[in-house]
C-alpha cells in the first residue's frame, strides 16, 4: 500500500499531484452532499479549499493511498501579524482507518508547524479523542484546562509567545483605553472563534450574537445578507471581540474602553 501525503495551498502554486488530490477531495465532498444538504463543517472547509477565503492562509495535507483519496488534515490562519492559527478538519476515509494514513498526515503538518512553514504565533484545536490528544501533545500541543483528558489545545509555535494558555491571554488582552471597530472579514476568525470562545467558556460567558454562537457562522450569514459584521481592535492589533445586529462580543477587560469606529 502506497500512502503519499501532498500539501496544497489554494490560490498558490501546488505541484499537480496537490491539485489532483484536492480535486478528488472536491469531488468527494460534492458527491456525498448537496450544498444545501452540507454540514457547516464540510462548507467551511470548501470555500477554504476552492480559495475563497483569500484572507487567511489555508493548508491541507491531502492523503492518497494507490492513486486514490484517502484523508485530510487542514490548519490555516489569518494574513496579519502574530495571527492566531487553528488545526482540525481531520479525517480519513472509513475504508483506509487503521493502515497509518492517519499518522502519516499528522506527521506531514507537525513537519510544517515545526520547521518555519507556520506563520502563526500559536495553533489552537478541539477534540473528545483522548487519542488524538495523545498525539497532539507528542506536537507540542497543551490541554488548556490542566487535568482534562479531552477538549481545547493550545500550541504555542513563535518563540516569543508564553508558554502556557493563562499567560499567553495575559499577554493578548492587555489593558487598552480604546478599542477600533472595524468591517469584519474571517481574517480574525481563529482570535475570535478560537482563543476568544474558549477565554468566554472558561469565564461561563455566553458567546452567542444574535443567535449564532460562532463568529464564522455569524460572517456567512452576513455575506448572504448584506448585514453589516464589525470586529473589535486593541490599540496594538489585537482582535479582541466582534458584532454583529447589535450583539457585541467583547473581552471583559475592554467593556469600559471608548469605541472608535474606522469605516
Amino acid at each position: 500500500m502506497d500512502i503519499i501525503v501532498a500539501r496544497y495551498i489554494p490560490r498558490a502554486i501546488n505541484s499537480d499531484q496537490a491539485l489532483d488530490f484536492a480535486r478528488q477531495h472536491e469531488t468527494l465532498i460534492h458527491t456525498q452532499y448537496s450544498i444545501h444538504e452540507m454540514p457547516p463543517h464540510l462548507k467551511s472547509i470548501l470555500r477554504r479549499s476552492i480559495g475563497a477565503v483569500p484572507e487567511c492562509e489555508d493548508r491541507f495535507f491531502l492523503a492518497s493511498v494507490d492513486g486514490q483519496y484517502a484523508g485530510r488534515l487542514w490548519y490555516g490562519w489569518g494574513r496579519h501579524l502574530d495571527a492566531i492559527g487553528n488545526f482540525g478538519h481531520f479525517e480519513v476515509l472509513e475504508k483506509y482507518q487503521g493502515k497509518g494514513v492517519g499518522r502519516t498526515l499528522l506527521k506531514r503538518f507537525e513537519q510544517d508547524l515545526h520547521h518555519g512553514a507556520c506563520r502563526a504565533s500559536a495553533i489552537f484545536c478541539s477534540t473528545d479523542s483522548r487519542w488524538m490528544v495523545n498525539i497532539c501533545r507528542t506536537m507540542g500541543f497543551r490541554m488548556v484546562d490542566d487535568g482534562q483528558e479531552h477538549g481545547d489545545l493550545f500550541c504555542p509555535v513563535s518563540p516569543n509567545v508564553p508558554k502556557n494558555f493563562k499567560d499567553f491571554c495575559c499577554e493578548y488582552y492587555q489593558p487598552s483605553d480604546k478599542v477600533y471597530m472595524r468591517k469584519a472579514t474571517m481574517e480574525y476568525r481563529h482570535e475570535l472563534d478560537c482563543l476568544l470562545k474558549i477565554c468566554f467558556r472558561k469565564m461561563k460567558l455566553s458567546y452567542e450574537a444574535a443567535g449564532f454562537d460562532s463568529f464564522e457562522a455569524a460572517c456567512h450569514h452576513a455575506g448572504q445578507t448584506r448585514k453589516p459584521l464589525y470586529c473589535f481592535f486593541t490599540e496594538n492589533g489585537h482582535c479582541v471581540g466582534w458584532m454583529f445586529q447589535n450583539c457585541k462580543i467583547l473581552y471583559p477587560l475592554y467593556s469600559e474602553s471608548e469605541i472608535i469606529q474606522q469605516f
